[in-house]
């Protein structure tokens, strides 16, 4: 059988000139010519060797398109504005929870907070959370849900108000969403120092519950009411995962057995 033939690149280009014509033709300039590929195929009917594309260019674009254009601008650029300032303000957050976080875990951390877009389409139950390797290692980052963020960062901007409330009652769904978040943030960073256990890790949580609130700026007043409130809270909590007999004054778990307060600071 016959092998199919191919059209192979000429190493190199030679260009003729026709033969010389007829002395009437003599004023006329001879025309380079390029050699035709000899080995290939003959070209399917309708189809010619050489053709010509015309390029119809426009002087200036349509008026459309203009318009179209200065309508992405009028809307891109808000935007990218509003993520930019958004970037910054959450980034702001981080460094400071992670300044309090790094205070507890004795080394320094990382505080993850979510970002706008992220926000509207999260879906988590859980308030923080800090990742464990298979050796029980901690990761030196935790990550907090969006309502654990936000009610952290009211508190340290100085836009949450009193928390005197804890001690009489009637309190609003943002001051107990803050006290929360206060809670969250010292149970992650007990598991950033390398607790794993969460009974152990929620009552140094309530230990330290004050002198996170006044790492975060909450005045002693208030950071007291705080961590009193959550200590009476627990010690109401069945006993469970996340509740030991043990999390009380002179317990396995309190940090400062030598002394009489509870929680202790």
């Amino acid at each position: 059988m016959e092998r199919g033939r191919r059209c192979e690149r000429p190493r190199e280009l030679r260009i003729e000139r026709t033969a010389s014509r007829q002395p009437e033709h003599v004023g006329e300039r001879t025309q380079p010519r390029l050699p035709v590929a000899s080995n290939c195929r003959r070209l399917p009917p309708g189809l010619s060797a050489a053709t010509t594309h015309r390029l119809n260019l426009r002087a200036e674009p349509d008026a459309a398109d203009n318009g179209r254009m200065r309508v992405v601008v009028l809307l891109l650029v808000p935007l990218l504005l509003f993520s930019a300032w958004q970037y910054t303000r959450r980034e702001e957050n981080e460094n400071r929870l992670a300044l309090v976080a790094s205070a507890i875990a004795l080394h320094d951390v990382e505080v993850s907070c979510p970002g706008f877009w992220t926000r509207l389409v999260e879906i988590t139950p859980n308030a923080g959370w800090v990742d464990f390797d298979e050796h029980g290692r901690p990761s030196d980052e935790t990550s907090l849900s969006a309502s654990t963020c936000d009610s952290l960062e009211r508190i340290w901007r100085g836009k949450q108000g009193s928390f005197a409330c804890l001690l009489t009652g009637g309190c609003d769904r943002k001051t107990l969403e803050a006290v929360s978040g206060v809670v969250t943030l010292a149970h992650e960073s007990w598991h950033l120092r390398g607790i794993l256990d969460e009974a152990r890790t929620q009552c140094y949580a309530v230990q330290t519950a004050e002198r996170l609130a006044r790492g975060l700026g909450i005045e002693a007043e208030d950071a007291r009411a705080l961590a009193a409130r959550v200590a009476a809270d627990d010690a109401r909590e069945p006993v469970g995962q996340y509740h030991s007999t043990e999390c009380r004054p002179g317990g396995l778990f309190d940090l400062h057995p030598d002394t009489p307060d509870w929680p202790s600071s």
